[in-house]
């Protein structure tokens, strides 16, 4: 799932945020009822310095 925001409403470090609160990044085996690794949590970013946030937020 690809999600568009507007960053002028919700900044990606929130954004990021929610997204951890609502799984379990330490469950490789799918979130939810979905079960399998084809539904492991991944976080895209679309610059350095979301990488380095969301390295920073999903370090375990």
């Amino acid at each position: 799932m690809k999600v568009n925001y507007d960053s002028d409403k919700i900044s990606y470090s929130q954004l990021l945020n929610s997204f951890l609160k609502k799984i379990d990044p330490t469950d490789g085996e799918g979130q939810f009822v979905d079960r399998g690794y084809q539904y492991s949590p991944v976080i895209f970013y679309q610059n350095k310095d979301e990488e380095v946030e969301g390295y920073k937020k999903s370090a375990i």
